[in-house]
């Protein structure tokens, strides 16, 4: 099997590039020329002009949905209604606009599709760190802990009503254990990557064991909320 190993690794070795070779250049290093000459030419089909182009396209249908959403609802109101509506608050439109329209478009609608565009381009926006710093795109915020210790800071809100909202415990505790993952993958100045996902996972660790004694010690009633 030694034979048939090495005997695959010379054939295999020959038939890299020849420049690569005459450099003198190892396996494993010709192999990642290769690979960024590749990663070159793809990066240059897709040039600045079509990034631009297409998230533009994704921004007029990002506007054009986040329009259609203010029609839906269980009260039917037109288009025509929201544009009325969305006139009088800028002092645009000197007609009247029944106060049932003006509650139901601007004081409950609008936040509400605002509020989850903007959280959308957070995730969008937490995602492509994620990929960018892990080089990989199936990266999911159980790598570093985040989630757990945002659970964890969830379950203690909730266990414990009178310390903190439980959106900003969670948000709090989800730092924490970023923070803490980092800086237990900190090894002589420098994080490798490969150190900070066994923190991470380390911390997720600490952090579900924690949620598991929250919900021991919790009511019914707190048990029931942590769990659904």
């Amino acid at each position: 099997m030694l034979c048939c190993i090495k005997w695959a690794g010379i054939i295999f070795d020959e038939s890299l590039p020849k420049e690569g070779n005459e450099k003198g250049m190892s396996v494993p290093r010709a192999i990642d020329e290769i690979k960024y000459e590749s990663f070159k030419e793809d990066a240059a089909l897709f040039s600045n002009k079509k990034k631009i182009t297409f998230l533009l396209i994704l921004l007029a249908v990002l506007l054009i949905t986040m329009a259609a959403a203010i029609t839906f609802g269980a009260y039917n109101i037109t288009i025509g209604v929201v544009y009325q509506v969305v006139l009088s608050h800028l002092h645009l439109n000197s007609g009247q606009v029944k106060s049932l329209y003006n509650t139901i478009v601007w004081d409950l609608r609008i936040p509400r599709i605002l509020l989850s565009a903007t959280v959308g381009m957070a995730l969008a926006s937490a995602g492509t760190v994620y990929q960018g710093t892990f080089k990989n795109p199936l990266v999911e915020p159980f790598i570093l802990g985040v989630s757990a210790g945002a659970a964890f800071g969830a379950a203690l809100a909730i266990v414990f009503p009178g310390l903190l909202p439980i959106q900003v415990s969670a948000f709090i505790f989800g730092m924490i254990s970023v923070f803490g993952a980092y800086s237990l993958a900190r090894v002589r100045g420098e994080t490798p990557l490969v150190t900070l996902i066994l923190a991470g996972v380390i911390i997720g660790s600490l952090f579900s064991a924690a949620v598991s004694i929250l919900k021991y010690i919790a009511s019914d009633a707190g048990l029931r909320e942590i769990t659904f």
